[in-house]
């Protein structure tokens, strides 16, 4: 959910009364303890570049990413607890580690140094 910064004060009037939970987006960075429980056990869904995908997150760190009309593929996944990050395996790209944002259930995936930005929605369980 994005927030409704620059919109008509009626309307945001509006919103916060009919859905209050909505309406306090506040987009934070995670620490890495708030990654791995936001993570754990979940699926994410979203659009890597041009390609909608599906991806777990198992608690024993494999990872499923199912990109739309391809092959399932396995990986690894963990967290750098001293940085903050995200972290992925991927046997043709091996680690990348990403700086992780949470808005609601929108998780954001930055790659750092760059600040290339992928949003995600956040299912609770394997929803491949």
């Amino acid at each position: 959910m994005r927030c409704l910064v620059g919109t008509f004060p009626a309307l945001l009037t509006a919103f916060v009364m009919v859905a209050p939970e909505t309406a306090l987006c506040e987009e934070r960075k995670l620490s890495g303890q708030q990654i791995r429980e936001a993570l754990t056990g979940n699926t994410v869904e979203g659009e890597w570049g041009s390609t909608p995908y599906k991806s777990y997150f198992r608690p024993d760190g494999l990872t499923l990413y199912k990109p739309k009309d391809r092959p399932e593929e396995s990986g690894r996944w963990r967290v750098d607890e001293e940085n903050d990050q995200y972290c992925s395996w991927w046997a043709r790209s091996g680690w990348s580690c990403y700086n992780v944002y949470r808005d609601g259930r929108t998780i954001i995936w930055e790659i750092p140094g760059e600040g290339t930005r992928y949003p995600s929605l956040l299912h609770g369980g394997n929803k491949l």
